[in-house]
């Protein structure tokens, strides 16, 4: 697996993105950077804001006037990243902001077992953990899924299972809220 591979499967499902942009990312990914540098073009007012954690975001989107692109990469599957981030997140992002993410998910049929199974080889071989299902995560936090493409790399494929997608925040959603 490669970011390359990962990259090209966020370009082929979420080619739009806009600014204001923060990419949270456990470590420098620069071919990310770059994609998102790329897709803002060569007018865009400023360059993304990178954060480590999903809760570093939060003060950054306070900050904004618009509405904004969270990116997140490789980073909720992780146990440090709790779903109530996610609800924090949304409820702090304006009507129109998107959270887009690409992460290791939890397979299905016999790929699931075995993730399960091997969760710590896994981890430790790959530095990855697939036992978290993403989009139901995402889902439980209040977001609305607006893509979702679940997809393999590597071998054994039905293993190392991934899924990227981009959740929305509409105003009939905002108000439901309060």
């Amino acid at each position: 697996m490669s970011e390359t591979e990962l990259i090209d499967q966020l370009d082929a499902v979420i080619a739009d993105i806009q600014g204001p942009v923060c990419i949270v990312r456990r470590h420098d990914v620069s071919a990310l950077n770059k994609w998102v540098t790329h897709r803002l073009g060569p007018n865009a007012p400023v360059a993304p804001v990178t954060a480590d954690r999903l809760k570093d975001v939060v003060g950054w989107v306070q900050k904004q006037t618009s509405p904004v692109t969270v990116l997140v990469y490789l980073s909720l599957w992780d146990r440090s990243t709790q779903p109530s981030q996610l609800v924090v997140l949304r409820e702090t992002m304006a009507e129109g902001s998107r959270l887009v993410f690409i992460e290791p998910t939890l397979g299905v049929g016999v790929g699931s077992v075995f993730q399960r199974f091997a969760k710590r080889m896994l981890k430790r071989r790959i530095g990855l953990s697939f036992d978290r299902d993403i989009p139901a995560m995402v889902r439980h936090a209040g977001w609305q899924l607006t893509t979702i493409n679940r997809f393999s790399v590597g071998a054994p494929a039905s293993v190392l299972t991934f899924v990227v997608g981009e959740a929305r925040i509409y105003g009939s959603q905002r108000e439901s809220l309060h």
